[in-house]
């Protein structure tokens, strides 16, 4: 019944959207970690994305792969790259390098409910055929809640979880691209299977602009887009 509960809700979202006219986009997520050093932890994330448009499909591949260093039992310190290649309206493609650095503190995972902050200072060069490469960098805040359903803490195998966040975005420039985004918001459950694995699914909600200047078919106005996430993540335990 608790399932069906859950497909239901994510099916009337999705719904709502397509009757706004906002075609929803699925991100797909495969993510695998492991611990390479005392306090020094590597992760990696292969994503396929894609927009649920009849009459043109956005599509992407992304890798976004980060190394992490404990400061404490409730801070990381953290710096990264992620690079993506997206096919962002008709016959116009973009590739992006986009390096990170970033900070997060949070409450101890051996607890029920877990709240963390997230900080990453991003530099952004996109790449297209047109234009070259424009160099920008961008500000993100995250503020994340989960809360351990079925079990007494979040790190224990068989958990299941709620989770939530609330991302804010400071660009220095407008980004050329078809989902250019200010904020973000999301609610999803995730099940910890085991020591290793994990699998999440939960929809976004974006406000994102299309900033494009090549014809498309989705408005140049701010849009609220709604994405269904789903993720498959596995951790190399030693």
């Amino acid at each position: 019944m608790r399932h069906s509960f859950i497909i239901f809700l994510l099916s009337a979202h999705l719904a709502a959207a397509q009757s706004d006219g906002n075609s929803p986009q699925f991100w797909n997520d495969l993510g695998l970690s492991w611990q390479i050093a005392d306090k020094w932890n590597q992760s990696n994330i292969l994503s396929y994305n894609f927009l649920a448009d009849q009459d043109f499909t956005w599509q992407e591949v992304t890798y976004w792969g980060n190394v992490e260093y404990s400061l404490n039992p409730i801070m990381e310190a953290m710096g990264g790259l992620y690079l993506a290649s997206t096919n962002q309206g008709l016959d116009f493609r973009t590739n992006e390098v986009r390096p990170f650095l970033g900070l997060r503190i949070h409450s101890k995972l051996d607890r029920r409910i877990s709240i963390a902050n997230l900080t990453r200072v991003e530099w952004r060069f996109m790449y297209n055929k047109e234009d070259g490469w424009n160099p920008s960098y961008r500000l993100r805040n995250r503020t994340t809640l989960a809360i351990a359903l079925n079990k007494p803490t979040l790190a224990d195998a068989g958990m299941l979880s709620f989770f939530s966040y609330f991302e804010a975005f400071a660009n220095s420039e407008r980004v050329v691209e078809r989902f250019f985004t200010q904020l973000k918001y999301k609610f999803g459950f995730a099940y910890r299977a085991s020591g290793s694995w994990r699998f999440a699914i939960g929809p976004i909600f974006q406000q994102a602009e299309n900033t494009l200047e090549v014809p498309t078919n989705l408005p140049t106005g701010i849009v609220t887009n709604v994405v269904l996430e789903f993720g498959a993540y596995y951790r190399i335990i030693k």
